[in-house]
């Protein structure tokens, strides 16, 4: 991440596996919005990714599989991430994500916790999360009911459905 003018920007450059979030890259994101918590001349947070196809699919699944052997990982990670999530829906600033590409399971709630999201034309969002067998475990499914209501959500998180730009 980069800090230009009071603005905090967040970029995802992780290709090699569609932006999924790696240690680093969520390290870096939990910097940015501790950088953002504490003030100062900062007056606003953009997540973005740097061009392809996919602006995040959220976490990196061949971390997640490597640590099969250890059921609190995948806890401790989601109970990290919600935390995460919630303390970027909770700054004081107006946060922003550029969607410019697909945002996939964990990077669709990445897209709930911003006050705004500019979608590309050729932009997705998809909550796959009932494909995989598990729950939005990064408070997603509770904001995306904020955001359009239960009955939307419910329909959002149960069959996986892909989002277009246009709606």
């Amino acid at each position: 991440y980069y800090e230009d003018d009071g603005f905090v920007v967040v970029i995802f450059d992780y290709f090699g596996v569609l932006n999924a979030l790696s240690g680093p890259m969520i390290a870096a994101l939990d910097e940015a919005v501790e950088a953002l918590a504490e003030g100062g001349e900062r007056r606003a947070l953009l997540i973005r990714a740097r061009g392809g196809k996919t602006f995040c699919a959220g976490a990196d699944l061949k971390v997640v599989r490597a640590q099969v052997g250890s059921p609190d990982f995948a806890r401790r990670l989601s109970l990290f991430m919600r935390d995460l999530t919630e303390r970027i829906a909770a700054l004081p600033l107006v946060s922003a994500v550029a969607l410019d590409g697909a945002a996939i399971g964990g990077g669709a709630e990445l897209c709930t916790c911003a006050d705004w999201r500019f979608i590309a034309q050729d932009a997705t969002i998809r909550f796959v999360h009932a494909k995989l067998g598990i729950s939005p475990g990064w408070g997603g499914g509770g904001r995306l009911t904020r955001l359009v209501g239960r009955g939307a959500a419910l329909r959002l998180l149960t069959t996986a459905r892909l989002v277009e730009a246009e709606e």
